[in-house]
């Protein structure tokens, strides 16, 4: 989608993301050309990265009556990933990107949306793309975060109190499976539809209360992938990207709608 924008030289006045979307999100806000944004992330998003296993927390599934259970568990601690962001960005912080940048939290305990709008980069990215029980929450001041997208995967929400007039929010479905050989699909296979039904039912709230323009680009993948199927980057970023294409009249016409 972003290239796509870029192409069209149409610049948003903020960029908003939620889960994987907010490391595209922060990129992207961060100045960088959008053709060299899928590379950078393409390698940043690497199997490897998020390798560094909690074993202790691993203990805890097996013995679960020896090693008690708490509100930071996680079997992946999140801290490679994180300090791959860190060198990346540079430390940057989200108050000093090129273009106004808001990043979607969840908090652990309320399950209400938290919006990271200043501090580190790393650190709320991080949170956002927590998924909970693979990843540790991530502690930002005082709140416990895990992954945006389980409060708010398509945050229009956040657009409209921002103050945008056209918005164009790019959303995807989680893929359901036909065989389960993996956590990571067991846990994706029973999160997934609760997160397509909110993002459906966000458009549709807002859609109809929203007195401005609000253009949905959602690809359809058509296949079974998930958060951990970096192979298949690149061809689910290039589908966005056609699917981007084919909203562009929309794009358009709200944006020439609003200004006129």
């Amino acid at each position: 989608m972003l290239k796509v924008l870029h192409r069209e030289r149409i610049v948003p006045d903020v960029v908003i993301g939620s889960s994987g979307g907010s490391l595209f999100g922060a990129v992207f806000a961060s100045g960088e050309h959008p053709e060299v944004i899928e590379q950078k992330v393409l390698r940043m998003w690497k199997k490897k990265e998020f390798r560094d296993i909690n074993y202790f927390d691993l203990l805890k599934l097996f013995f679960p009556k020896l090693f008690r259970y708490n509100e930071m568990f996680g079997i992946i601690r999140g801290n490679r990933i994180e300090k791959i962001f860190q060198e990346y960005f540079n430390h940057l912080t989200i108050e000093q990107t090129s273009i106004p940048l808001q990043i979607v939290a969840t908090d652990f305990f309320s399950g209400e949306t938290v919006i990271l709008d200043k501090g580190s980069i790393a650190a709320a990215i991080r949170a956002s793309i927590g998924i909970p029980l693979f990843f540790q929450p991530k502690i930002i001041g005082d709140n416990i975060l895990t992954d945006g997208g389980v409060s708010n995967p398509l945050p229009i929400d956040v657009a409209i109190r921002y103050g945008a007039d056209v918005i164009i929010a790019m959303g995807f479905e989680t893929p359901t499976y036909s065989s389960i050989d993996s956590p990571v699909k067991a846990l994706l296979h029973l999160t997934g539809p609760s997160s397509n039904n909110l993002q459906i039912a966000n458009h549709g709230v807002h859609t109809m209360a929203h007195h401005y323009e609000i253009v949905r680009v959602y690809p359809d993948f058509q296949g079974e992938f998930h958060f951990f199927d970096v192979n298949k980057n690149p061809d689910l970023i290039a589908i966005g990207e056609e699917e981007t294409v084919q909203e562009l009249p929309n794009i358009r016409g709200a944006i020439e709608h609003f200004e006129a």
